[in-house]
């Protein structure tokens, strides 16, 4: 374990921690809403398969532990108590904490959060949304490739209080598998450093006019695979609005919360957080190929719909 304090800025919040975690931006500012800290966090006595997890909400805030690991406890919304195993590497648990621990804890002070990747496009957040393996971060990696800033990977906050939706900016980092990082960045991906040795995603720096202030949400895109037969099949990529009750519907789906703890998603603060979210900013529904070949014309035609924006 190590003996120093770590300062850090995340998601619009200060940090204190005892874990280091150098993927978050660092910070002087010693007065923080959050700290992370060594502690005791009980490993389940079931038996557990390896890398296999268990979630559990606790009266005061959520426990996560994963198998060969290790747990994080999340406390009131201003405390993550953290427990990693001994054998478990240092980039696999510090990842937990960044991502699991830290949307749990933002779920618990308010704020609204998406499974979701975003970049910036002239200074506005656009947000990719959709069910694990449609490219959210490989789309958001095409786009930083073009020039677009990075806003987040896989967690984003929101600040849905207000006449515009505010999106925070969580740290420069895209999770990405060796073809993503081919076909996006087009980088050898055996130079880009993996999350986890014996998994299969690596960890890309994207640090490139990357911002730490808060930026208006101009649209949020929904990923989705579509297979059109002959001439059909060129109209790809395209996309379509999708509104009222059909828009909620997919922000509750793909709420960052829902993922873990379900029941969290549908309670009455987040459902009118979400209806508040769809009736201020644009939901699309992005159809295109199943083919990181067509990766290219996917990024320029985000591109263009959000720059006439």
């Amino acid at each position: 374990m190590e003996n120093r304090k770590y300062f850090y800025s995340a998601y619009g919040i200060k940090i204190s921690s005892e874990i280091r975690i150098p993927e978050l931006s660092t910070c002087k500012e010693k007065k923080t809403q959050v700290k992370i800290e060594y502690g005791e966090v009980k490993k389940p006595s079931k038996k557990e398969e390896k890398y296999s997890s268990v979630l559990e909400k606790k009266e005061n805030g959520f426990l996560c532990y994963i198998n060969k690991v290790g747990g994080v406890k999340v406390k009131d919304g201003s405390k993550i108590i953290v427990s990693p195993e001994s054998r478990s590497t240092e980039t696999g648990f510090r990842f937990l904490v960044s991502g699991v621990a830290l949307g749990l804890l933002l779920h618990l002070r308010g704020l609204t959060t998406l499974h979701a990747s975003a970049v910036a496009v002239h200074g506005h957040a656009v947000a990719f949304i959709g069910h694990s393996g449609t490219g959210k971060s490989t789309t958001a990696a095409a786009l930083h490739a073009r020039g677009h800033p990075i806003v987040t990977d896989d967690l984003l906050v929101l600040n849905t209080h207000g006449d515009s939706v505010q999106a925070y900016p969580g740290f420069p980092h895209l999770k990405l598998t060796p073809e993503s990082i081919a076909q996006s960045v087009h980088e050898d991906p055996n130079r880009i450093p993996k999350i986890d040795p014996e998994g299969p995603k690596h960890s890309l720096a994207a640090e490139k006019n990357f911002l730490e202030d808060p930026l208006p949400l101009q649209c949020i895109y929904t990923l989705a695979y579509r297979a059109e037969p002959g001439d059909a099949a060129a109209m790809l990529p395209y996309s379509e609005d999708v509104q009222g009750k059909e828009a909620i519907i997919e922000l509750v789906r793909n709420s960052y919360v829902a993922r873990l703890f379900p029941e969290e998603a549908i309670s009455e603060q987040h459902l009118k957080c979400s209806a508040r979210l769809a009736q201020t900013v644009p939901v699309r529904r992005l159809h295109r190929k199943k083919s990181l070949g067509d990766l290219q014309n996917l990024a320029a035609l985000i591109d263009r719909e959000q720059t006439r924006v």
